[in-house]
């Protein structure tokens, strides 16, 4: 299977709904789950947003979904997996606008979503204060849902939060086991993982019932993990990779770094391969592993100016449309473009904070500017620039890209670049090279940003 005809599981089931129509909406969930409500409640406040009730049934009922989508799908002539439409779509690395289950919005981290129902201007929803010693993790959606790992400084307490995302409601909470980063996967009825920085990780249910807890091999594990059809993939500080069961907690298979490479690096994952990116010794690698096997596929070096110690953690490589996007953390505002079968270079691109990917161009930013680029030329289509200067990924999002500058959130037109909306969000702070991974969500008509020891919320302006 080639990138292009990576098709996305909750693609599949948006693909069915199509189809069975009426079928979905006599579905219901189980009596006592929480989504029961949410979607009561957001059919009776938001009549009019049939979409993302559709989706609530969707995710409500996953397992009897599944099987809908396979007797449909089995015999259907239209758009299915394969076609050209849905696989275009993927390569594109939006996947469903209903879940963003990963930090950079997905196992690909092209920090990029298609959801028209999205569109600027936006209306603050919500803003939740979890403690003034509060350290908030990225925040994952699903469907309605919001995860969030929130540790206190004060106490090295930590909480899974399950946040309503209409409300900013408390759903449950859990305790973790430490501080750490999250992932979100549908497989197995839809769980989520909490990932300790001393490896010991949880697998929670929906209800936030605790499936399994293990200690991971290794230790120091310091970036997000991903989790992607059934296997939760992590990386330690050594840079050895591994691959765990989602259903049990055991280990797969795990698999070390190349030679003198060092330091942990969120892994990215495509179809058929897990991609790593590393820094030591003066050199950056990149590494691709089979995703089945944890066998290596390839490796590739360059030399950069910097010693070990000058970062913490490698730079979360970036996987779309065929190609391995990567960053030089100490050539700044550049990076390596690698071809994802082979390892070959294939060019340069800019980058400073993890750029995002769509519609065929990069989108990057950097303290001074923010740019797109056409992927094919190379040319600059636009560019940007604030006063208080840039300090986030873009997210790109219901032709907007999103990024914070200095204390406010800002909207620049994904075509044009012009500024369309702005919000002061208060504080926000994160960066990869020092293991603080903050990013922007959206998912289900709803944009999440962590701001200081808040969560604040967005949705369309009606």
């Amino acid at each position: 299977m080639t990138p292009k005809e990576f098709v996305n599981a909750h693609a599949l089931r948006e693909v069915a709904l199509a189809r069975v129509g009426s079928t979905l909406s006599a579905i219901e969930t189980p009596p006592g789950h929480p989504r029961r409500e949410l979607v009561e409640a957001n059919a009776s406040q938001q009549g009019t947003r049939r979409t993302r009730i559709r989706r609530d049934y969707l995710c409500a009922s996953n397992m009897l979904a599944i099987a809908i989508v396979l007797a449909v799908c089995s015999g259907c002539g239209g758009r299915n997996a394969g076609s050209s439409e849905t696989a275009d779509a993927a390569a594109a690395g939006t996947g469903d606008p209903a879940v963003a289950p990963s930090y950079l919005e997905n196992p690909a981290h092209t920090n990029a979503i298609d959801d028209p129902y999205l569109p600027y201007p936006l209306h603050r929803l919500w803003a939740v204060d979890l403690g003034p010693q509060a350290v908030v993790s990225y925040p994952l959606i699903v469907g309605s849902f919001v995860y969030v790992i929130v540790t206190q400084k004060d106490t090295a307490d930590s909480t899974l939060l399950n946040l309503a995302a209409n409300t900013g409601g408390a759903i449950w909470q859990a305790p973790a086991l430490g501080a750490g980063n999250p992932a979100y996967d549908v497989a197995g009825g839809g769980r989520v993982f909490a990932v300790t920085r001393g490896g010991l990780a949880q697998a929670f249910d929906y209800t936030g019932k605790v499936v399994w807890t293990k200690q991971l091999p290794g230790s120091g594990y310091l970036v997000p993990p991903v989790a992607q059809g059934g296997v939760l993939y992590l990386d330690d500080s050594s840079g050895q990779l591994s691959a765990v069961d989602e259903a049990s907690g055991n280990v797969l298979w795990t698999q070390g770094a190349p030679a003198m490479a060092a330091l942990s690096t969120t892994p990215t994952v495509s179809d058929s391969a897990v991609f790593l990116s590393y820094s030591a010794h003066g050199q950056i690698f990149a590494a691709a592993y089979d995703r089945a096997t944890g066998a290596p596929l390839w490796s590739h070096s360059v030399s950069e100016s910097c010693m070990p110690g000058a970062f913490d953690v490698g730079p979360t490589p970036a996987w779309f449309d065929g190609d391995l996007y990567t960053s030089l953390p100490c050539i700044a505002g550049y990076g390596l473009v690698l071809n994802a079968a082979t390892g070959m270079q294939a060019g340069m691109f800019g980058a400073w904070f993890p750029p995002a990917f769509h519609d065929g161009r990069v989108f990057s930013a950097s303290p001074d500017q923010l740019s797109a680029v056409d992927l094919k030329t190379g040319a600059t289509v636009w560019s940007a620039t604030m006063a208080q200067g840039f300090a986030s990924a873009p997210l790109v999002v219901g032709g907007e890209v999103y990024v914070v500058g200095g204390s406010t959130l800002m909207g620049f037109d994904e075509a044009t670049g012009a500024s369309n909306w702005s919000d002061n969000i208060g504080s926000f702070a994160g960066s990869e090279t020092t293991g603080a991974f903050v990013s922007l969500s959206a998912a289900d008509d709803v944009l999440v940003v962590p701001a200081g020891t808040k969560l604040i919320a967005y949705g369309p302006a009606h």
